[in-house]
């Protein structure tokens, strides 16, 4: 995990090692704005914002055959990742003793969608998922978080969701990730 800093606001949680050869994949950035608990003290500045994903489900479509006007290849299915975002927001309250606070956020993100075959090796996309032979994870590229007002904060983030199949090797046991 790594750090960067914009505005002076560190941002915790971005990815420092992607994938390499990248065939199934997905770039989503999730903006928005939340106003402060009514509980919470205003804002005076932020500090930090710790950012972490998890897959929440997955499950596969059917699509159309087709090159996209982008020149992506569909083949006949595409697979559908939800994904919850976790993220802590840390400030200094706008008061004479400038407390530290933390704030949590929550955002489900659903209707990823990345094009895949509708077969690899013969077996369908929806026997790979039921055999749990498609590995899907995400990778934070980027965090960006900026105070509106004393009790408005913008946050940006960038999120990259790869997905993988494993297969047979040879017609045994043994599982090798697709290339």
């Amino acid at each position: 995990m790594a750090n960067v800093v914009r505005k002076m606001v560190d941002g915790i949680g971005v990815s420092n090692k992607f994938p390499k050869n990248l065939k199934y994949f997905n770039e989503v950035s999730v903006p928005e704005i939340v106003t402060l608990d009514y509980k919470k003290p205003d804002i005076k500045e932020l500090l930090s914002i710790m950012v972490d994903t998890e897959i929440l489900s997955l499950r596969v479509i059917d699509t159309v055959n087709g090159l996209s006007s982008e020149g992506q290849k569909f083949d006949g299915a595409k697979l559908v990742v939800d994904l919850k975002i976790s993220q802590k927001v840390k400030y200094s309250a706008d008061e004479e003793n400038q407390s530290v606070h933390i704030v949590n956020f929550e955002n489900i993100v659903r209707g990823i969608y990345i094009a895949i075959p509708y077969k690899l090796n013969g077996t369908s996309a929806y026997d790979l998922l039921k055999q749990n032979r498609i590995i899907v994870k995400s990778y934070i590229e980027d965090i960006f978080a900026e105070k509106k007002d004393e009790r408005t904060i913008f946050k940006n983030i960038t999120i990259l969701v790869n997905a993988k199949f494993r297969l047979f090797k040879n017609n045994n046991s043994t599982f090798v990730d697709e290339k």
